[in-house]
């Protein structure tokens, strides 16, 4: 099955939401993105109005990973991820839905794909 967009449904959605978190954002990202793996995933950024250069970081990565890495916006900060992904974001697409707050795997570039 493929999506509006042409891409295939993938095995598991990741959705974080971001906000000012400039200083661990590529670190989350990286950790993701760097998953040995046969599972398909694409991430889900959810950016509730970063004040700091978070939107800049967001916008590389998708630059660099746009088969991975989906980013949107919300218009004004809503206050939480949750209402942010409620308001700005799309309807996960994968088999298995991931909520993944931005500080849980940023600093030890976590092997989460076993746990």
């Amino acid at each position: 099955m493929r999506l509006s967009d042409n891409r295939p449904v993938e095995d598991i959605s990741i959705i974080t939401a971001v906000y000012n978190h400039e200083g661990t954002i590529s670190d989350t990202l990286d950790s993701i993105l760097m998953q040995g793996t046969s599972c398909s995933f694409h991430i889900y950024c959810m950016d509730d109005s970063s004040t700091d250069r978070s939107a800049e970081f967001l916008e590389a990565y998708r630059v660099r990973h746009p088969d991975k890495i989906t980013v949107f916006t919300s218009a004004q900060n809503q206050g939480s991820g949750k209402k942010c992904f409620c308001i700005t974001g799309p309807r996960p697409t994968g088999r298995i839905g991931v909520y993944l707050r931005e500080t849980t795997i940023g600093h030890g570039r976590t092997n989460w794909k076993n746990r």
